[in-house]
């Protein structure tokens, strides 16, 4: 039998959401975010600590006031196929940021600060990140916008942007300065967002027509 942990806001007796940092998690309990990942759009309610339990309801009002936003879930409904440029934005720095730290506990040492990247720079360390991994914020061509994918992406392209900084030299410092990177990110992931609904509400519109005329 499952014991069930107070909602560190409401005092639910039914809390299966984990704050972790910058993201909540639903485990095994959750009736509507068991497996589901959330990242926080806005700061994280002020007590709340590492480990704090959340319960569906508070999590409910949480996501429908725009705090939190679901990126990827195993067993609850799919996350949107497009999210926020806030959410494209700290996914992707989350990923870098980890990545980062991964290779400077790796290293065992810190790199010395760098000046930031020009826009020639900027651009070398985009190239190769392609190359590391799919980057569907560097061309429209390519699998359209799935649902459970963009924020999994987000997090891999952040880590292989932290990657390739490193292997170029352009990136140092304890946090390695991927704020701006992460900008351009969610940016460019949005007019890609964009120019697919522009393109997805013309088809459907096409095939309406085309329905209503037979």
């Amino acid at each position: 039998m499952v014991k069930m942990q107070t909602c560190c806001l409401c005092g639910n007796g039914s809390a299966c959401v984990s704050h972790e940092g910058e993201v909540a998690i639903g485990f095994f309990g959750s009736v509507r975010y068991d497996t589901t990942s959330m990242i926080w759009i806005r700061e994280a309610p002020e007590g709340l600590g590492h480990g704090s339990l959340l319960c569906d309801q508070c999590v409910d009002r949480l996501v429908e006031e725009g705090a939190l936003e679901i990126f990827h879930s195993t067993l609850g409904a799919p996350a949107p196929a497009m999210l926020s440029n806030e959410a494209y934005r700290r996914l992707f720095l989350r990923g870098a940021n980890r990545m980062y730290r991964d290779i400077l506990e790796a290293r065992g040492s810190i790199a010395e600060p760098v000046a930031g990247p020009g826009e020639a720079e900027c651009q070398a360390i985009r190239s190769l990140r392609a190359r590391i991994c799919t980057d569907p914020s560097a061309c429209i061509s390519g699998p359209g916008p799935q649902r459970n994918e963009a924020g999994p992406k987000a997090l891999e392209v952040g880590a292989a942007h932290a990657t390739a900084a490193v292997l170029l030299g352009h990136a140092g410092g304890p946090d390695g300065g991927f704020g701006e990177a992460a900008v351009h990110y969610a940016d460019a992931m949005r007019q890609r967002d964009e120019i697919w609904a522009e393109m997805i509400a013309a088809l459907e519109q096409e095939v309406s027509s085309f329905s209503s005329a037979a």
